[in-house]
């Protein structure tokens, strides 16, 4: 993730990239360690050899990994969503519009805070933390939107409960 956006330049074991772009934490020191670091484990097989499975979190993520040249046999995807048989339709949902994971830029949380300052009618509760968290506060209150409750880390039955009374 660089710019802004994701960066695939390290894709064909091209680990020099990382130093280019000072990728970790803006340092070329720091970059060059991790991509030392990357040749390694690539000379060394060692994800390839010494690692029995990789779990992921998504499709996405399993055909990145084998487009890089895991092993699909070597993958277990483990979604994570929500187990639906622990909840019970709601008929009457509440006002509001629930996010719920980590408060990130790069998971597009000012995007969703900007619609609700677009959008005061509307509530939004956003359940989580991050390493964003100090600066979605500071943007809630320099932008005034009172159509937004940050709820932090919930519990998993607070966090049930809040999915089940939200719109969406």
């Amino acid at each position: 993730y660089r710019d802004g956006q994701n960066c695939e330049e390290c894709q064909g074991r091209k680990f020099y990239k990382a130093v280019q772009h000072r990728c970790i934490q803006n340092s070329r020191l720091k970059s060059l360690v991790c991509a030392v670091e990357g040749y390694w484990h690539s000379w060394t097989r060692t994800y390839l050899d010494k690692v029995d499975r990789f779990i992921v979190l998504s499709r996405f993520s399993l055909n990145k990994f084998v487009q890089y040249g895991l092993p699909e046999e070597k993958l277990a995807l483990l979604p994570n969503g929500l187990e639906l048989k622990e909840y019970k339709p709601s008929y009457q949902p509440g006002d509001y519009v629930l996010f719920v994971g980590r408060l990130n830029k790069k998971y597009g949380i000012f995007t969703l805070l900007e619609a609700a300052r677009r959008l005061p009618e509307i509530f939004f509760h956003l359940a989580g933390n991050g390493e964003d968290e100090e600066k979605v506060k500071k943007f809630v209150e320099e932008k005034n939107l009172g159509n937004v409750k940050l709820l932090g880390f919930l519990s998993p039955d607070k966090l049930k409960q809040e999915i089940s009374q939200s719109r969406f």
